[in-house]
């Protein structure tokens, strides 16, 4: 795995003696409190392939998920979850960023063991009705919803699809495929995709102060996850997917 020098690009912590991440590469899925302890209810299971990454907010025997990948092998939720000691059939509630299939996939696999109250935003609501999911809660921008301990707080974040919503708290942020760390964003050139709604969008993630960034597809950012946001609002003005 290679991870930059530059504080800017850092995402998992660095042994100051080599200069190299102290997260193995392929060591999932694992507890985010291994990195840093204020992060120990939530867990990552990092997507294989063309597969969104899940992260578990575990409170008690309640299990709370962002997104449920593509639901293929290898990226099935279950084994996933025993692998970390959890049970799929503790599920009670998903968010979905948005619809896009590598998102929603492992949704049936999960409503087979379990009935969790499943929260997307109107927009995109129809994407999981093409998959068998009809009993959905609607999120708005400015809803709280409690995953695990932590409260967290709905950003309609149209552009990517017109249907993602980001969460946050005071110190962590899931931007699902709206931002990634190094300045990076979501295309805008798929079915309900619309450049300049994400430029609306990045420009009101810029606005906050946050620690954590929890991405939609690659490594988490443990710190300095405003600076990232801002800088992927710069960037989207010169890059238009």
């Amino acid at each position: 795995m290679h991870v930059s020098n530059a504080p800017l690009f850092l995402s998992f912590p660095h042994d100051q003696s080599t200069g190299k991440t102290t997260r193995v590469e392929g060591q999932m899925p694992e507890s985010l409190g291994k990195y840093d302890p204020s992060l120990r209810d939530i867990c990552f299971i990092e997507g294989i392939g063309l597969c969104s990454n899940i992260f578990i907010f575990a409170d008690g025997e309640s299990i709370s998920l962002v997104d449920t990948g593509s639901g293929t092998e290898p990226n099935a939720v279950g084994p996933q979850m025993e692998r970390l000691g959890l049970e799929i059939e503790a599920v009670t509630r998903v968010v979905i960023t948005h619809g896009h299939m590598d998102h929603i996939g492992g949704l049936p696999e999960i409503c087979e063991h379990c009935s969790p109250e499943i929260f997307v935003h109107q927009n995109d609501a129809d994407d999981l009705k093409s998959i068998g999911i009809k009993s959905v809660v609607y999120m708005e921008d400015g809803d709280d919803i409690r995953l695990g301990r932590r409260e967290l707080r709905v950003i309609h974040s149209p552009g990517h699809t017109e249907g993602s919503v980001c969460l946050h708290d005071k110190e962590i942020i899931l931007t699902g495929d709206t931002a990634f760390p190094g300045g990076y964003f979501g295309r805008t050139d798929l079915p309900s995709g619309d450049w300049r709604k994400l430029v609306d969008s990045l420009d009101k993630l810029s606005r906050l102060e946050v620690r954590v960034m929890l991405p939609g597809h690659g490594e988490p950012l443990l710190s300095e996850a405003s600076s990232h946001l801002k800088l992927a609002r710069k960037t989207v003005e010169l890059v238009r997917y």
